[in-house]
């Protein structure tokens, strides 16, 4: 294998279009890309939307679109349509179709190496982003061509195979809303008997830590990254040494957590999820709290309850700030439920067991096809 600079066989492409004479339909922005998803399954439409002047760029299907921002997010995906994105998403093709395949960049993009580069190398604080020159530098190791056919073939199958275990997943988290459903009603249908959170639970905030003191190794910090994506996997935590002192800040697998900040105008705080049992231990940063139950509340009930529609839209709405919104513990506190008995929620939990038993093993065929394990 011949090792390469990503700059010397992959080109970004720039071709901009005037956005008051242009005619395209729909628009990729970063929300309608997925983590680890290399398909679109969302776009937006011109028509009606606010997007900003930053919607210039043309890309057509075959090319391979990057959210230069937060790159760990693994925002990787294939057009499959011609449509515009904005200047902060690269359009990417191979210089040399004989030399890298088109079809293997992407996968080549989703390696842990690749984001682990792309986050050292990234710029800023708040909103992390960059450069292609930087990306440029990027070195890994080149297949041959007939290797790459090869790998390429393998790949794509075990897209698919991947993609049918996420409509797996789906199905199952369906279920589990439907079972919801018929055990407690809709609870924008709740009106009697309704008591508040705050009243049932303790709620415990994340510590600020800070990035200069994270190292290679140690206790891995939950971040609200962690939380909206459920991913815990190594490539997408930092660590930061063991310290007696915060001990009030560790999550143990199982603990339920929630993201408090997000983007202004997005969906993408208010998530809730179980810490993964990956690591025995994990810190919590600022950006998200641990909610734990009291007796009467089964942690299965909360989960569930906090992820149906109606709840999260409700709490979205709480969120503050001018660029970032911000939920407080007021707002989760003040939300109301009525409290199930609780034989009833330890029915509703073994439906939640088999579910999580079904999740697991979908999870873990999944990532035995995650591309680092054949790249």
């Amino acid at each position: 294998m011949a090792r390469v600079r990503f700059g010397d066989v992959v080109k970004e492409i720039k071709i901009n279009i005037n956005r008051a004479t242009d005619n395209h339909e729909f628009y990729i922005a970063g929300e309608h890309m997925e983590t680890e998803n290399i398909h679109l399954t969302k776009r937006g439409r011109f028509e009606g939307s606010d997007v900003g002047p930053a919607f210039i760029r043309l890309f057509r299907p075959g090319q391979v679109l990057y959210g230069s921002r937060r790159t760990y997010l693994k925002k990787v995906a294939v057009a499959d349509f011609e449509g515009i994105t904005s200047n902060t998403t690269f359009v990417l093709e191979t210089k040399d179709q004989h030399v890298l395949m088109q079809e293997l960049l992407p996968f080549i993009m989703l390696t842990d190496s690749f984001t682990e580069y792309a986050i050292r190398n990234s710029k800023g604080s708040t909103n992390p982003y960059i450069l292609f020159s930087d990306l440029c530098a990027y070195e890994f190791e080149l297949p041959s061509i007939e290797e790459q056919h090869v790998l390429a073939k393998r790949l794509l199958a075990c897209d698919s195979v991947k993609e049918a275990y996420k409509r797996l997943l789906t199905a199952t988290d369906e279920l589990v809303k439907s079972q919801f459903i018929e055990m407690f009603g809709r609870p924008e249908d709740w009106s009697d008997e309704l008591e508040y959170l705050g009243d049932h639970i303790d709620l415990i905030n994340g510590f600020a830590f800070l990035s200069e003191n994270f190292s290679e190794d140690g206790i891995p910090v939950i971040k609200i990254r962690n939380v909206n994506t459920a991913d815990f996997s190594r490539g997408n935590m930092q660590y930061h040494p063991y310290d007696p002192s915060l001990k009030k800040y560790i999550v143990e697998p199982g603990d339920l957590l929630i993201s408090l900040t997000g983007t202004v105008g997005k969906e993408d705080f208010a998530n809730v999820c179980l810490a993964d049992n990956t690591y025995d231990t994990y810190y919590l940063n600022q950006r998200n709290a641990k909610l734990v139950p009291h007796e009467e509340l089964t942690k299965e009930f909360l989960l569930h309850f906090l992820k149906y529609d109606y709840i999260k839209r409700k709490l979205i709405k709480q969120g503050t700030g001018v660029r970032q919104c911000h939920l407080h513990n007021k707002d989760i506190n003040e939300i109301q439920l009525i409290i199930p008995s609780k034989d009833k929620q330890s029915e509703f939990a073994k439906v939640t067991h088999q579910s999580y038993k079904s999740k697991y093993v979908a999870r873990q065929a999944t990532s035995n096809l995650r591309t680092y394990g054949i790249l």
